[in-house]
């Protein structure tokens, strides 16, 4: 079986995926099915109001909306699930609906491990889905999770084309999933607001893209829609796969986000007096504040600022064993560079960037302080854009500097080639600088070529 789940650490990135619960007597769903083969674009019904979030999808307004008919993936592919779910898509003015019932014919068999964020493990069941937002079969965004309604959320860029650097569970935002367990199986609804996410409204229309997926972990089973072909080796992870979904009437919202921060303490260190005749223990205050901002300028335009930043709450990085002379690159887990990270992407072979974030404040393996710094990111027109200002202060022999950053990409032929350009700039507080500049594009020939 193709090795759905990074594993990764207890905070980790896991699937993507939408998918719920198999009706069964007891659970009264509609019969329609939604299947992608009968239409080019798959509008998402619009529902208002009636919706009790408990996970249990039983309420009214989800007895007019039609399923979405899972098909097997592994272990044989194109055969009917074993295990029946009836997953179904909705909204409503604030929110992005993804409910299902996940039937399971022996419920002892639900295998339920982990209730902190991102923790993934194959040995517990799944559900959830990728959603590319721009519909651009580049860039999404997953949410997951299992019978214990743990909240599993993460990135994708470039297509998944490798798993280790283009997946990022450390990316987090605000959505919520319910999820109730019984003797059928267990269920569950998911809850996205629309001002979580980045997207482009297009007269009063908004297309996305959308993938599901379930995974049963005691038949080591993965059931998807929409039914994509095998010829990759995890597919459920690129968004140039998902099936076309369209909005209409969204409003996008302009939210603002304000995370404060204070710190203090004090410290005591024994020294032995002028005369030595005894110790001493003098005091030292320590006081710290800053801010994080971040403001939706448009719909599909953020921009984040940050003063006196501290990077103290992020998650630690895995250890690892280095035998080379090279330096190991660690993905960037600090909240401020997540958002749209996919943008400042140039890359050359092997692993190698024009631009590499965690070089701000770091000097000689030794955290800097960061003054403060903006952040802009999203698209205009079909431009995807990305601009970075950040200064940091002087540390040992290291000056002050300056980082900059601007990047610009589109796609041009088809939906799977691009071009674009970057400008990187790193300027000393002592006249010191370093400025690199390039152009770059992918292109895709024929087929997968």
């Amino acid at each position: 079986m193709p090795n759905i789940f990074k594993k990764m650490k207890p905070l980790s990135i896991l699937s993507l995926v939408l998918a719920l619960l198999p009706a069964q007597s007891g659970w009264a769903q509609s019969s329609m099915s939604l299947n992608p083969g009968t239409f080019k674009v798959l509008k998402v019904p619009k529902i208002t109001g009636g919706i009790t979030f408990d996970g249990k999808p039983d309420e009214a307004a989800w007895q007019s909306v039609g399923h979405l008919p899972m098909t097997m993936f592994t272990p044989v592919y194109g055969d009917q699930p074993t295990e029946k779910s009836i997953v179904k898509i909705a909204y409503d003015e604030d929110f992005f609906y993804v409910s299902g019932f996940l039937n399971c014919q022996r419920p002892e068999n639900i295998r339920a491990v982990g209730k902190k964020r991102d923790y993934s493990t194959m040995s517990s069941d799944y559900f959830g889905f990728i959603l590319d937002t721009y519909n651009d079969n580049e860039n999404a965004v997953s949410f997951h999770t299992n019978p214990n309604g743990i909240r599993c959320d993460a990135t994708v860029k470039n297509d998944a084309v490798d798993l280790n650097s283009d997946l990022s569970s450390s990316w987090n935002t605000f959505w919520d999933v319910k999820t109730s367990i019984s003797n059928k199986g267990w269920s569950t609804e998911f809850r996205i607001p629309f001002s979580s996410l980045r997207f482009q409204n297009i007269q009063k229309k908004t297309k996305m893209g959308l993938l599901v997926m379930r995974y049963c972990a005691a038949k080591n089973e993965i059931s998807i829609w929409p039914a994509i072909p095998s010829d990759f080796t995890v597919p459920y992870w690129k968004p140039s796969l998902c099936c076309e979904i369209e909005f209409e009437g969204l409003k996008p919202e302009k939210p603002l986000y304000v995370t404060p921060y204070l710190t203090a303490g004090n410290s005591q260190t024994s020294e032995l007096n002028q005369p030595g005749t005894g110790y001493v223990m003098p005091s030292t205050p320590k006081f710290d504040a800053g801010l994080d901002v971040k403001y939706s300028l448009t719909n599909n335009l953020t921009a984040d600022l940050t003063v006196n930043t501290d990077f103290a709450q992020v998650e630690a990085d895995e250890q690892r064993i280095n035998l080379t002379r090279y330096s190991l690159y660690f993905p960037e887990k600090r909240p401020f560079f997540l958002e749209k990270a996919d943008v400042f992407d140039f890359s050359f072979l092997e692993g190698e960037n024009l631009f590499y974030s965690r070089r701000i404040g770091l000097y000689d393996r030794n955290p800097v302080r960061i003054y403060g710094g903006l952040r802009t990111t999203g698209r205009i027109g079909e431009w995807d854009v990305g601009v970075l200002d950040m200064q940091t202060k002087a540390f040992r022999e290291n000056p002050g500097e300056n980082f900059g950053a601007m990047r610009f990409k589109r796609k041009v032929f088809n939906p799977n080639s691009f071009v674009g350009g970057m400008l990187t700039s790193r300027l000393g507080t002592v006249g010191s600088y370093n400025v690199a500049y390039g152009l770059d594009g992918l292109f895709r020939v024929t087929g997968n070529e």
